[in-house]
């Protein structure tokens, strides 16, 4: 009676833990059937947990072009063929490789999320595989500063390029970073012959228009 009372303080804490968090984790069977989904998988992904749980394969919330073209992508890097489907999200963790990839979740509505997942193979004690356990964290604010950063580099960028002004940029060694289309004009130099190279290169066309 003591150890089944242990065991049922364990496995409510452990039901505790998995409910508290914040992110979806999913277990499944070796072959891919669900067999526990979280209280955030159900409001990351808006299923219920009855609805998933030894009915599916996670293949379900992804994005099928996702999962074909990076079947593709790991084939090449691992050397012999993955199929599209549940084995394309564990071809690595079968392999003890770590790995975390950008996926995009597909919701109970038909809407998308982006998430970062991680996957594990679970062992017993002789390191056989018992089944997999994927952590998947909810990274659409993360995508949103991105996207902004990146609109941010490509104003800036036009700006840069269409500047009627010389516009020469160089690293703490003095190095040329950036060589914009104004300086290009001045100087008879394409961006791509100096960039990386010490500002000095320029000394000589300086001097002479002196």
């Amino acid at each position: 009676k003591q150890t089944e009372e242990v065991l049922r303080r364990l496995t409510s804490l452990q039901r505790a833990i998995l409910d508290s968090a914040n992110f979806s984790i999913i277990s499944t069977t070796p072959d891919g059937t669900i067999v526990s989904f979280n209280k955030g998988a159900e409001q990351l992904l808006q299923y219920k947990a009855e609805e998933v749980i030894n009915k599916v394969t996670p293949a379900i919330l992804h994005k099928p072009e996702e999962v074909v073209a990076y079947a593709e992508h790991l084939s090449k890097e691992l050397g012999f063929p993955v199929a599209p489907g549940f084995e394309t999200f564990i071809a690595k963790a079968r392999l003890n490789i770590h790995e975390e990839h950008e996926w995009t979740y597909i919701r109970k509505d038909g809407s998308t999320l982006p998430i970062l997942l991680s996957i594990t193979a679970i062992r017993d004690e002789q390191n056989r595989i018992t089944g997999f356990l994927g952590i998947g964290k909810d990274i659409t604010q993360r995508k949103v500063i991105e996207a902004a950063l990146q609109s941010s580099k490509d104003y800036l960028k036009s700006i840069f390029d269409s500047s009627l002004d010389m516009i020469i940029a160089v690293d703490n060694d003095r190095n040329i970073v950036e060589f914009n289309h104004a300086a290009q004009l001045a100087f008879g130099y394409l961006k791509e012959e100096v960039l990386g190279k010490h500002i000095s290169v320029l000394y000589s066309e300086l001097n002479e228009e002196q």
